[in-house]
């Protein structure tokens, strides 16, 4: 099997994935073909699919912070509703996180390199901008648990 990851090197992390690029390697070739590049939920993974005709789908960016996006894909596959994990639950995940982040790393570093991934946490809670910009500043665990109880999540 191959995999395509649909960017450049020098688009890096920029722009759009090409996905037309992942179909005609599927054309091309008559070994399973891996498709990679810009799937965020499961809406990205049947359009990928649809688009592309690929064997499958690898997740990379869309699950930082959204470890949850794996079940939103699956119960896709299946047909099923998928409710997505609670304000709380995306808090309570973030926090385990950061302190395995903190348990490696110590702080402040375990939280600075973990800033990314909050931020990511959060995007999908609604009202959570002003927090998300607080978070953005604590360098020790204490200070993070404080900011995140000090909202209402739930």
């Amino acid at each position: 099997m191959i995999t395509v990851h649909a960017r450049t090197k020098s688009q890096a992390f920029e722009g759009k994935a090409d996905w037309q690029l992942i179909g005609m390697v599927k054309e091309s070739v008559s070994i399973p073909v891996i498709g990679n590049g810009d799937v965020t939920d499961a809406d990205a993974y049947r359009r990928m699919v649809e688009t592309t005709g690929c064997d499958a789908v690898m997740i990379g960016r869309g699950a930082i912070g959204n470890p949850w996006i794996f079940g939103e894909v699956r119960s896709a596959i299946e047909g099923r509703a998928y409710p997505g994990p609670a304000p709380r639950d995306r808090v309570a995940s973030l926090l385990a996180h950061v302190r395995l982040n903190v348990k490696n790393d110590g702080e402040p570093l375990g939280l600075i390199t973990a800033r990314r991934a909050m931020a990511a946490y959060l995007k999908r809670v609604p009202n959570a901008r002003d927090v998300r910009a607080r978070i953005m500043t604590c360098t020790r665990m204490d200070e993070l648990e404080e900011t995140l109880g000090d909202i209402s999540l739930c």
